[in-house]
């Protein structure tokens, strides 16, 4: 899978994986955003061969969740 496939149909998507991308790309670069974000999309491919599921979408404020709830955690330590 090409990284430039990648970018041209996750950058802008108000999604999981867009939302990783433009997450990624700010830290570490927009190529090797493509290049983690393509990554994931094979992992999430073979599961979902491998187990016969359907793809559930996580949501583009999944990772805004996620530090939420381990901020919390954080502060009744």
């Amino acid at each position: 899978m090409s990284p430039d496939i990648v970018v041209c149909t996750v950058a802008a998507s108000k999604n999981f994986l867009g939302s990783m991308y433009r997450r990624t790309a700010a830290r570490k670069g927009k190529k090797q955003a493509a290049v983690n974000v393509a990554h994931v999309i094979l992992r999430i491919t073979f599961f979902l061969l491998t187990r016969k599921e359907m793809y559930v979408d996580l949501g583009e404020d999944y990772y805004d969740k996620q530090e939420a709830t381990d901020y919390c955690k954080v502060c009744r330590s």
